[in-house]
């Protein structure tokens, strides 16, 4: 992690843009849905531009964090962006606060990308990672009907998804996935809750049940704090369960390795660096998850590129099997993609890039456009 010495310059000046960009399609899931609203923190030196994303909704629904409250914490965190000399040190002092992640990692990969570019050295590079072809996977949101979902995963299966993630909840999940089975019987399918279902109750129980049948794997059953019931329902039905907003550390991780190992079960990990805190925490979990053959893949949060081109940095690193991920260029779900040089899936795989700084030349003339608001962050 030779990224962590690298000096920050003094004349960094930093800027909060908060953007609602246009959507194709509405994206519902058991918790809401997707507005399209993102926070960028774009930092400038000489003729180098970095930029990190907050992935967050208006409202606390996917987690704590929303848009005021990245705004508020990285106002709070001005301090430390102008006096910390080096990124280690920076992170020190961003971690010693607990939770904000999504802010974290907006704030990290904006210094990150921008000194990557003043180095001339890619994040790839150097955190040991290498180029390879990404797995993708397509998430389908909660549709108005089972036409409507059946159209989606033709949609996804033609431009070659590896695998399909479908929105539950309850009363909308066995029939869903029987449909989805029933129509493509050799497609991987991976049903995500989101934490909708509550396993006290033996309704919900049933109902996960049923989805096992259909499904090969689940994601996130039950609210985020409960792993013990996830690791018995992995156990009982056989079933690869994924835990998503249940790991929100390393240590997380670590209680996931401790659970298979007691439960016998499947728990494996989607790693979604803004939940994470950002690409260091990110790269902990992954070696905890090699260490203690934890399967993984690397989720999304509806990024634009240049929160993917993060969640690629960290797909570089995998050193173990890497199940389809949440690669899907932006352009998928936005009606415009941020970047004049958007990637592009092919038979199933994009090709990560490696290159300094963002990775993407991105269209700051179109983010401009849909910008709503901008707060510069002043010394002092």
């Amino acid at each position: 992690m030779d990224y962590l010495t690298w000096s920050i310059p003094e004349d960094v000046s930093y800027e909060l843009v908060i953007a609602k960009i246009p959507i194709k399609r509405a994206f519902r899931t058991s918790f809401g849905e997707f507005y399209g609203v993102r926070v960028f923190l774009i930092s400038r030196s000489g003729d180098c531009i970095g930029a990190g994303e907050a992935p967050v909704d208006p409202y606390p629904l996917y987690s704590g964090e929303f848009v005021e409250s990245v705004v508020e914490f990285t106002k709070k965190m001005k301090e430390h962006l102008f006096m910390s000399q080096n990124v280690k040190e920076l992170l020190s002092k961003l971690n010693s606060y607990r939770g904000n992640q999504m802010a974290k990692t907006m704030i990290e990969y904006s210094i990150l990308t921008l000194l990557s570019c003043l180095n001339n050295k890619s994040l790839v590079e150097a955190v040991g990672g290498r180029p390879y072809k990404l797995p993708v996977q397509e998430s389908i949101g909660i549709t108005e009907d089972l036409d409507e979902l059946i159209s989606c995963a033709e949609e996804a299966l033609n431009w070659g998804a590896r695998r399909l993630k479908v929105k539950i909840k309850p009363g909308w999940d066995v029939e869903p996935l029987k449909a989805l089975r029933h129509e493509f019987p050799g497609v991987q399918l991976l049903a995500d809750a989101n934490g909708a279902y509550d396993p006290v109750r033996e309704s919900h129980r049933e109902q996960l049940s049923d989805v096992a049948a259909y499904a090969d794997a689940i994601e996130q059953p039950y609210p985020p704090g409960d792993l013990v019931s996830s690791a018995k329902l992995s156990s009982e039905e056989g079933i690869e369960v994924v835990l998503d907003e249940s790991v929100d550390t390393p240590r997380r991780a670590l209680e996931v390795a401790m659970l298979n190992e007691e439960f016998g079960s499947l728990l494996s990990i989607n790693v979604k660096p803004p939940r994470l805190g950002g690409l260091t925490a990110s790269l902990q979990v992954l070696d905890i998850a090699v260490d203690h053959n934890i399967p993984v893949f690397i989720g999304g949060l509806l990024e634009t590129v240049i929160g993917r081109s993060l969640n690629m940095v960290v797909a570089s690193a995998v050193k173990g099997p890497l199940e389809p991920s949440d690669f899907s260029p932006d352009q998928q779900f936005y009606e415009r993609s941020l970047a004049k040089d958007p990637f592009d899936i092919k038979c199933g795989f994009v090709e990560l890039r490696d290159s300094p700084g963002l990775m993407f030349d991105i269209d700051w003339d179109y983010l401009e456009s849909v910008t709503v608001e901008k707060i510069p962050l002043e010394r002092g």
